[in-house]
């Protein structure tokens, strides 16, 4: 017996790349749209631009740099929402007929959560330029690097030091005891070295 089935298709519009179609997306992005935005303009959907994203490498690359000329504009247009005071007070006429101003706290708080959106992805998208710089630094003497071999040379010292004392009475060593004929130390162990 002839088996008919036929072969499965892809379900779907083919992912038609061309260098100016991502050209005109990278375009759109890179002026401030949304990845959404940008391709509904081009008639794409964006799942089919995060594809090219991973085949393409230079549309990846061309894509990277659009995400991050955004940014910029994300940057322009926080000052144009801190400048723009235009929705900040309403007028309304009170009882005895006169114009009164009143602060439209509404549009206030639609403008911060404005900025704060987009200064949280510039963090996010550019985090060298716009991210978060909240860091602990250690240092060592004069603001220059730990030296981890000064703290190895002291617990080894420090072992030495155990272990003759040990070996000359072939006792356990007791951190505790005032023996007068126990070799000292140069440096004093602090309860986390012992």
């Amino acid at each position: 017996m002839t088996d008919y089935t036929p072969a499965k298709r892809k379900i779907g519009r083919p992912g038609r790349y061309s260098p100016g179609l991502a050209g005109a997306i990278c375009k759109a992005i890179a002026a401030g749209q949304s990845v959404r935005q940008a391709c509904a303009a081009n008639g794409i959907s964006w799942t089919t631009v995060y594809g090219w994203v991973d085949k393409e490498p230079e549309f990846a690359k061309l894509f990277a740099e659009a995400q991050l000329a955004r940014t910029e504009c994300w940057a322009e247009e926080l000052l144009e929402i801190a400048d723009n005071s235009a929705a900040d007070v309403l007028e309304y006429e009170g009882s005895d007929g006169h114009i009164r101003p009143m602060p439209n706290n509404a549009a206030v708080q639609r403008d911060r959560l404005r900025s704060e959106n987009r200064k949280w992805l510039m963090g996010k998208h550019h985090p060298q330029k716009y991210g978060n710089t909240d860091r602990l630094e250690l240092t060592g003497a004069g603001g220059g690097p730990i030296l981890l071999a000064a703290i190895a040379t002291v617990a080894v010292e420090h072992l030495q030091v155990e272990r003759a004392y040990a070996m000359k009475d072939g006792q356990a060593v007791d951190d505790a005891g005032d023996d007068e004929d126990r070799p000292k130390l140069t440096h004093t162990p602090t309860p986390t070295e012992r």
